[in-house]
């Protein structure tokens, strides 16, 4: 008789727009050829009143060939009086990671969505690719331009 064991580092696989657990050490796949896993904790008190404590946990995010390093933090105020707990989230890539729960050292909870790009956005990149081709000397600053796009209601 032949038995075989297998230990798989991914856990079961998960969607977007829902929360998920993430277990520390554990890589998690997400739909759309995401995983992220959750590497670390760190914690930081808070030294007075008017400061919060800050908890964090070092998340890794893979697609494709890509991986990085994002934190996202907890933050407690140490009045016990006017209380208030505030969460992070992070854009990366066209996700946004929001975290929803931290259990300290063991896993914490996170919200994934797909950020959908917007046709302005797309026709500024193309845009861009096409300045950049033709006039590559040229820098574009966003900042020195108001962009306008709109979509013709007549079809040709």
């Amino acid at each position: 008789m032949l038995l075989i064991f297998s230990s798989s580092i991914y856990s079961q696989n998960h969607t977007m727009n829902d929360t998920i657990k993430l277990i520390i050490n554990k890589k998690t796949k997400i739909d759309d050829s995401l995983s992220i896993s959750l590497n670390r904790f760190s914690h930081k008190n808070a030294i007075s009143d008017e400061q919060a404590s800050v908890t964090s946990s070092h998340l890794m995010l893979f697609k494709g060939e890509t991986k990085d390093e994002i934190i996202l933090s907890a933050y407690e105020s140490a009045d016990e009086i006017s209380y208030l707990k505030k969460y992070d989230s992070i854009n990366w890539k066209n996700y946004r990671i929001k975290l929803k729960h931290i259990e300290y050292d063991k896993s914490v909870d996170v919200l994934i969505t797909k950020n959908h790009i917007s046709i302005k956005d797309k026709l500024i990149t193309e845009a861009n690719k096409i300045i950049a081709s033709k006039y590559p000397e040229f820098v574009f600053d966003p900042a020195l331009y108001e962009i306008t796009a709109w979509k013709n209601s007549k079809k040709l």
